[in-house]
């Protein structure tokens, strides 16, 4: 009885898992108020944020792998252990070009810093979400999610009109990334509020006329159809069919101005480079002839952090990104950290076994390994959305740790 003034909505204040929840949630407070309506178009928010954005991502960072080491539980899992090589990797191939270029180090804090975050967000996920009640910690990704989806939707209709404005026809990135909340909202939402949330996460990529986000989100409703179908009728009465066609018809004029944004993108591809990817597959080539013509040191080690970025500066005119993480990963951290990065997606599709004989949440588990995937083939590395991917992984682990033992011993995995 003691603790439970220390006890609100059922959640415990003083728990390093709430904390978490917390600090990423005064996170997008503190970007709404301190940044400007057009900071993050790329999706890259610590890349285009002012100081103070970046020191509560540090400090966020800095809490998660605090406690991931600080925590004594051992993680006997695969996917964990690559992702712990990973960042220890990058992070002293960081160190290195720290020493070379201080400088230049400290000008692209923010690119690792975007890579780092959604890493040190799994790592925390599985090593601490078992200290906490699951009731608890449903609630508090609840709030996340709700947060979140303010904050998309704020930078939605802000950039939108910046956009408009300025006569461009383009995607809203931030809003686009909507869709990697998809399997968070399958694993705690239950019944019409699942049903509710998934719709809202739709009309958001459809809103934000980016194909990436449009594709991520059909990918996850196509996967979880049977299990939203369920919802729906074991939940949905009446007045829930009102609302859908209410909401449908009065969104319809959003819904068709975003399929129009979607097709003139697609009708000014020639103007953007001429490529079926906007200019993408330019940007690429260009990062990998600057990879080809490196010396075999950074081809095996990597030419450092944002490399990638200057190789597309030399061999195409223009400072950007390459927009595919793999090409990213080999520019800046060489075949090392492309092996790296490949086994953990390799490892996150093995770790599916679990479902062969827990099959609950088999084909949604599938689905976010495969927006996962897709994302790092055409954007960033970089996207801090990722970690919501990496939360919902820490959820799942968690799921099945609680049942280990019987499973263990019965299916011998």
């Amino acid at each position: 009885m003691k603790n439970k003034k220390y006890i609100i909505w059922g959640i415990p204040v003083f728990n390093r898992v709430t904390g978490f929840f917390l600090l990423v949630c005064l996170y997008y407070v503190v970007n709404v108020v301190t940044s400007s309506a057009n900071s993050g178009m790329s999706g890259q928010l610590l890349a285009e944020s002012n100081p103070l954005n970046r020191l509560m991502a540090g400090l966020i960072i800095s809490y998660c792998l605090f406690f991931s080491f600080y925590t004594p539980k051992r993680v006997n899992d695969s996917v964990y252990k690559v992702s712990l090589l990973f960042i220890l990797y990058i992070t002293v191939r960081y160190f290195f070009v720290f020493m070379e270029n201080t400088n230049y180090a400290l000008s692209v804090v923010s690119h690792i810093f975007n890579i780092i975050y959604w890493i040190s967000g799994l790592l925390f996920s599985v090593k601490c979400f078992s200290f906490i009640d699951r009731t608890a910690l449903n609630k508090l990704i609840k709030i996340l999610v709700v947060v979140v989806f303010l904050f998309l939707m704020y930078r939605m209709i802000t950039q939108k009109a910046i956009l408009s404005s300025e006569g461009i026809v383009a995607g809203i990135n931030v809003a686009g990334s909507a869709y990697m909340l998809a399997p968070l909202i399958l694993f705690v939402f239950n019944g019409k509020f699942k049903i509710i949330m998934m719709m809202a996460c739709l009309f958001i990529c459809v809103y934000s006329a980016k194909r990436q986000a449009v594709l991520g989100i059909l990918i996850v409703l196509l996967f979880s159809a049977k299990d939203i179908i369920v919802s729906y009728f074991k939940q949905f009465k009446l007045w829930g069919i009102i609302v859908i066609i209410a909401v449908l018809f009065g969104g319809q004029k959003y819904i068709y101005k975003s399929v129009d944004d979607l097709i003139n993108r697609q009708e000014t591809i020639a103007d953007e480079g001429g490529s079926m990817d906007s200019g993408r597959s330019d940007l690429r080539t260009a990062a990998l002839k600057g990879y080809e013509h490196s010396n075999i040191i950074d081809k095996v080690f990597g030419g450092g952090t944002a490399i990638s970025s200057l190789y597309i500066k030399k061999y195409y005119g223009k400072y950007n990104a390459p927009h595919c993480g793999f090409v990213e990963i080999l520019c800046d951290y060489g075949i090392i950290g492309e092996l790296l990065f490949i086994a953990f997606f390799f490892h996150l599709l093995r770790w599916g076994r679990h479902f062969l004989y827990l099959s609950k949440w088999q084909l949604i588990y599938f689905s976010m390994v495969l927006i996962w995937i897709n994302f790092n083939v055409v954007s960033h590395v970089g996207n801090i959305f990722a970690i919501y991917l990496s939360l919902a992984f820490g959820y799942l682990y968690n799921d099945i740790k609680e049942n280990e033992v019987a499973l263990y011993k019965k299916y011998k995995l």
